[in-house]
């Protein structure tokens, strides 16, 4: 992961590099898609870090006191954790049940990660050791109750050294607890291609969130209303109107200004070989209506999301569509439309932003003039909005070393200093178009012994080798497919 943090005049204030490493637990050897993401944070101070600088501050607002559950962290002491063989020891918890847990250690290896459990229960997943030495770490656990807990270390890449613990009340703090409830709330739960994330908003007016989650080819997207008692239903029609509807991002505005949301559901353009129209929906009374003809909207591409911004401030909703490049490279690659306040749109180009390249985007306010900005990306590419349906490209105002960022999978804007603007928080990933990005992965538990291989799931051959004690035990294979081969069931063997 690396991180680092900008302020509104571009200064650099703070930078720091981590990586992560996620074990996966799986088969002696399954097929299964593995994703890495770095990060990168923007905003106006520096602030902290990583949970275990986090702990460190939530402390400054507690009184911490000495507690009986150091007793038993002594066995750790000067030990090792092989990846192999796990630490254990038997500890007493009381006092509070969240805890500061503080450990000095001595890495080997440039890398190496530490999980920590309780009772067999994982209580802290792959603690980061990103260098080598000696050095420290510490991280929030929250203990079931209190009570004798057998505490057992993971290693992972290296044998590392504990030479220290020390367990630190926390007082109340309210540690979240979250837990999968998709099927018990009511929504499909299967395995599918995303296009970008869920578009949140109170669609039918009722005091609660409804959304839509965009699915990709096999899988329709769907609509979900809220009921407001922890459960939805889904909407009678998926979004899909056909199989393998090619669909993207969705988003929901209420453009006519009739006091509800209407949707915009975008298309692809079969790899770039039939551009699309986006599909539009009008809300009447609650039953979307398909309308892309009556308002207007006319021009086809590699659809990939809307947004919605008056971007000439007369009240009321213009349209952005935000495509894909085309395989033969033609322009305009994006698609901008005015609101008439008609129930129609017309087309108008907007010079310079209309032609770049990245097909992801933000609504933003950079500048605080209360006049929307884009954001594409990535690599980044920023543009102030002028309230005249123009927008003025500052993309140079931000650091040559962040606007220069590839892999950028998503922003979002946030005051996360509470400073009266936004800042910006950028997320990073590997890129799933045309292969790029992801390369073959191989996790590897000793203590289960089991094996888990991702290919790149494109044309050729990835060779791995191994050895094992005794028979080998292939199973878990999962796969999605894309394009031509969505309705088709392929063998492993």
């Amino acid at each position: 992961m690396r991180s680092a943090f900008i302020d509104n005049k571009n200064h650099i204030t703070h930078a720091a590099l981590f990586q992560k490493r996620s074990l996966l637990k799986l088969a002696v050897l399954s097929i299964m898609p593995i994703k890495k993401y770095r990060q990168v944070l923007l905003f106006v101070k520096p602030v902290i870090l990583a949970t275990a600088v986090i702990s460190s501050a939530l402390t400054a607002g507690c009184s911490e006191q000495a507690v009986n559950s150091n007793v038993g962290l002594a066995a750790f002491s000067n030990k090792t954790v092989l990846p192999n063989s796990p630490l254990s020891s038997e500890v007493n918890i009381t006092g509070s049940l969240v805890k500061k847990l503080t450990i000095e250690l001595t890495n080997p290896a440039n890398y190496a990660s530490l999980s920590l459990y309780g009772d067999n229960v994982l209580l802290a997943d792959n603690l980061n050791i990103a260098k080598s030495g000696k050095q420290s770490i510490n991280v929030l656990v929250r203990f079931p109750s209190n009570g004798k807990v057998k505490l057992t270390f993971r290693s992972n890449n290296a044998d590392v050294m504990i030479n220290h613990l020390l367990l630190e009340d926390m007082g109340p703090i309210n540690v979240p607890n979250f837990s999968d409830i998709s099927i018990k709330a009511g929504i499909d739960k299967v395995n599918s291609i995303k296009y970008g994330g869920p578009t949140i908003a109170d669609i039918d007016q009722d005091g609660d969130y409804d959304f839509i989650v965009n699915n990709h080819n096999q899988e329709s997207s769907k609509l979900y209303w809220n009921n407001g008692d922890g459960t939805v239903s889904k909407h009678n029609k998926d979004l899909a109107r056909w199989f393998m509807h090619d669909l993207h991002g969705t988003s929901v505005g209420d453009f006519d200004n009739d006091g509800d949301l209407d949707l915009v559901v975008t298309q692809g353009g079969g790899n770039g070989k039939n551009p699309s129209k986006a599909n539009f929906y009008t809300n009447n009374n609650g039953t979307f209506v398909l309308t892309t003809g009556d308002v207007a909207i006319d021009k086809g591409g590699r659809g990939r999301g809307a947004k919605w911004s008056d971007m000439d401030l007369d009240g009321d909703l213009d349209l952005m569509l935000i495509n894909e490049t085309s395989l033969a490279g033609s322009k305009p690659q994006h698609f901008f439309y005015e609101n008439l306040g008609d129930g129609t749109f017309t087309y108008k180009p907007i010079a310079g932003l209309q032609d770049q390249h990245p097909s992801r985007a933000l609504i933003t306010d950079i500048n605080n003039d209360h006049i929307d900005d884009v954001i594409l990306y990535g690599p980044l590419s920023v543009w102030q909005g002028n309230g005249d349906f123009t927008f003025t490209d500052i993309t140079s105002q931000f650091p040559a070393d962040i606007s220069s960022i590839k892999g950028v999978m998503g922003i979002a804007d946030l005051d996360i200093d509470n400073d009266g603007d936004l800042d910006l928080y950028l997320a990073r990933g590997k890129e799933f178009e045309g292969g790029f990005g992801e390369k073959p992965s191989l996790d590897h538990d000793p203590i289960t012994k089991e094996l888990s291989i991702k290919p790149r799931g494109y044309k050729g051959v990835d060779s791995f080798e191994f050895t094992a004690d005794g028979d080998i035990k292939f199973h878990s294979y999962y796969y999605l497919s894309q394009g031509f081969l969505g309705a088709k069931i392929i063998p492993f063997f």
